[in-house]
């Protein structure tokens, strides 16, 4: 009898899970290092590194590095279609993602699940030392 053999999407999804279940824990460091764990599987779990990317970078954070007021930062990423504001706050909102290892998605940019939004630049090192 063959034993059986979880898929690397099969275990990505499982620590995906465990994580989840660490972060509503309260246990915030743990379940990052789930996520990022799930990312190692399965480098293509949409879902885990989604959950990494918003587990480091909130608003108030982004703000934070970014050197901008937290109701500047939430004006800019609640706008639909073009966003509006001084070219000055945008890019520091751009550096401050770019120090922390990731880039924006444009619209018509190529991206896996379409739309705009952000990734890391490279899959999955995570300069957890900028974010934290």
């Amino acid at each position: 009898k063959k034993a059986h053999t979880d898929t690397p999407a099969q275990i990505a999804d499982a620590r995906f899970r465990g994580a989840l279940r660490l972060l509503d824990e309260g246990r915030v460091s743990e379940a990052e290092a789930g996520f990022q764990a799930a990312l190692a599987s399965d480098p293509s779990n949409q879902a885990a590194r989604q959950a990494l990317i918003s587990l480091l970078v909130d608003q108030r954070r982004l703000a934070e590095l970014s050197g901008l007021s937290l109701p500047t930062i939430q004006r800019r990423e609640g706008s639909e279609g073009q966003v509006r504001g001084n070219v000055e706050s945008l890019v520091k909102v751009v550096e401050a993602l770019d120090r922390a290892g990731l880039e924006l998605i444009g619209e018509g940019t190529a991206s896996t699940s379409g739309g705009r939004g952000v990734r890391f630049k490279t899959a999955p090192a995570i300069n957890s030392e900028v974010i934290a």
